[in-house]
């Protein structure tokens, strides 16, 4: 079993500044100057992540490689796992009858520190391993409670070990029958008939989610005659871009790659607001990213239509 200071070794940090880490999360007077709060727009709302220090964030990046060998996934995490992704997830999606789909609000921050420790003891740390984990890797808020910070390297492997630990268990129970698929916070359950009741599964969900202080919203009910839209695909019959968001992208495509050069300035601004273009961020990788991702899931006449403006745009800003 390893202990503090055999963690601190495996950290490759000294044991008195990893415990001095950990008090410093504890302590409101000291826990800002290594998570600091930054809310950023989300459409309508306002999402807070936390920058993590320099010194915190090496301790994170450590957790993480050493967690990922010592904590075993179960198979129902799709996201931030190797191995697996959004289009493995995607194609276990697909050909249900009925789709009932659901996501938590506000996740990493409903994921309390005890809950955390709880997981870490269950795959045998010892007490004082496990909460010296959860402190370092939770943050303190003004009200005193502690939980995982989203903006964090090692917090969505610690949301996933959580939710299989204690979520994923309950939710298998509950329905034997569905095929169970979890992306991150995003839970889908697809059954081999439509004649389920799927208001009764959403009332079981929020039971469920209720027992672990977290609460589900965005709940959808998706049988096979209507479009079955989950995490951004359209899901029927297989993974397949939706007919907006289609139109939309060539639209966009198709006014950067043929405007004047009087019109450039004002349909780049369109194309980085569409996808999303951090600022000092090249927009040719931004669409050549977005572009290569959606090739697999296009018909070939669309496939070959967003290459060849893929490859105007290289000539343009190549």
């Amino acid at each position: 079993m390893i202990t503090p200071r055999l963690l601190a070794n495996r950290l490759n940090i000294e044991y008195k500044i990893l415990i001095w880490l950990s008090k410093c999360n504890y302590e409101p007077e000291h826990y800002t100057s290594h998570f600091t709060p930054i809310r950023i727009p989300k459409g309508r709302k306002i999402r807070q992540v936390y920058k993590v220090s320099p010194a915190l964030k090496k301790v994170h990046k450590g957790l993480k490689e050493y967690l990922e060998e010592v904590l075993p996934a179960n198979g129902f995490s799709f996201a931030y796992e190797q191995g697996v992704g959004i289009e493995v997830a995607a194609e276990r999606l697909s050909r249900h009858p009925l789709l009932v789909t659901a996501d938590f609000v506000n996740h990493f921050h409903s994921i309390k520190l005890k809950q955390v420790k709880a997981m870490l003891i269950h795959h045998g740390f010892s007490d004082r391993v496990a909460y010296i984990i959860a402190r370092l890797c939770c943050v303190k808020n003004a009200a005193g409670k502690s939980f995982l910070p989203q903006g964090s390297v090692v917090s969505p492997l610690l949301s996933n070990r959580v939710c299989e630990f204690l979520l994923d268990p309950l939710v298998i129970k509950e329905f034997p029958n569905a095929e169970y698929t979890r992306y991150s916070d995003n839970l889908y359950l697809g059954f081999t008939t439509n004649k389920v009741n799927g208001k009764e599964v959403l009332s079981k969900l929020d039971v469920i989610a209720s027992t672990l202080g977290w609460r589900c919203h965005k709940k959808k009910i998706l049988p096979y005659y209507r479009n079955q839209k989950a995490l951004g695909f359209t899901c029927n019959t297989k993974p397949n871009i939706p007919k907006k968001k289609w139109l939309r992208l060539k639209a966009i495509l198709h006014n950067l790659a043929n405007c004047s050069d009087k019109d450039r300035s004002e349909q780049e601004r369109r194309a980085k607001e569409y996808f999303k273009v951090e600022e000092d961020t090249s927009l040719l990788l931004s669409i050549e990213g977005r572009v290569n991702y959606w090739k697999p899931y296009l018909a070939s006449a669309r496939a070959t239509l967003v290459t060849t403006y893929l490859e105007k745009l290289k000539e343009i800003y190549g």
